[in-house]
């Protein structure tokens, strides 16, 4: 496995730091997220390799565009550009630093057997906030059913702004909206915003409606029997908003 705490070049980053493998935060499509320390704080570090295929059960699907995954360098540019400017206004963790670097080989927890060796590594060093709501279902669904009400309203007053703005988050799943129980405060992860012409109303119908389907989702797949009807979690979408229709 790669040592990670070596990726980064630690003459741009001042603080003491460490980045402990084994504590894997979340996973995605593209990358993984690993829990460490930075002059003392809890951080959140996540890696992306970059420039390679990576395999998913959408892998020539139309819904994926017909190709496999493949995160490229000027992604990785455009999403750290995104979580600074919403990091700055509160909505999403606090980006400390980001950085490409190369590497020779890759093998990261999500990733053993799965990755031709990328040249370059994105990595993303930000704010530990929370936990993911999927994540909340699965550890503590309690805390989850007595703060849905406050984090579903926050959650909406974001796509407000976002919609304020002309645009659509097209990647809020519950894996991506993250919530923390003693401030009572949300935060968002992976923004992923296209212009829209959608009206409010019709974007409100449409968060409510995929907030259900994910909450059934991640109960089924996570939480105890609430005697829901079967679910199959492959027939949907993987995000809120993420497959509208034409």
């Amino acid at each position: 496995m790669t040592n990670y705490k070596y990726c980064i070049d630690r003459s741009s980053v001042p603080q003491d730091y460490e980045i402990n493998d084994s504590d894997v935060i979340g996973t995605g499509s593209y990358g993984v997220v690993l829990g460490g320390r930075m002059d003392g704080q809890p951080i959140a570090v996540k890696l992306i390799p970059l420039e390679v295929e990576i395999p998913n059960p959408d892998c020539g699907l139309k819904i994926d565009g017909g190709d496999c995954l493949k995160y490229k360098v000027e992604d990785f540019k455009n999403e750290v550009d995104v979580a600074k400017t919403f990091g700055n206004l509160g909505i999403t963790p606090v980006v400390y630093m980001s950085d490409i670097v190369n590497l020779s080989e890759f093998s990261g927890p999500s990733y053993q057997n799965r990755l031709s060796e990328p040249d370059k590594i994105g990595v993303i060093i930000f704010e530990r906030f929370g936990k993911a709501l999927d994540q909340w279902i699965k550890t503590d669904p309690d805390v989850f059913v007595e703060k849905e009400s406050l984090i579903k309203s926050r959650f909406k007053e974001f796509s407000k702004e976002f919609y304020n703005l002309g645009y659509l988050n097209l990647d809020s799943h519950f894996g991506n909206i993250l919530f923390d129980d003693e401030t009572n405060k949300v935060k968002l992860l992976d923004l992923d915003l296209q212009k829209t012409n959608l009206t409010w109303s019709e974007i409100n119908e449409k968060l409510d409606s995929g907030w259900e389907v994910d909450k059934k989702r991640n109960f089924k797949k996570y939480g105890p029997d609430w005697n829901m009807e079967p679910f199959n979690p492959y027939s949907a979408s993987d995000s809120i908003l993420i497959r509208f229709s034409d």
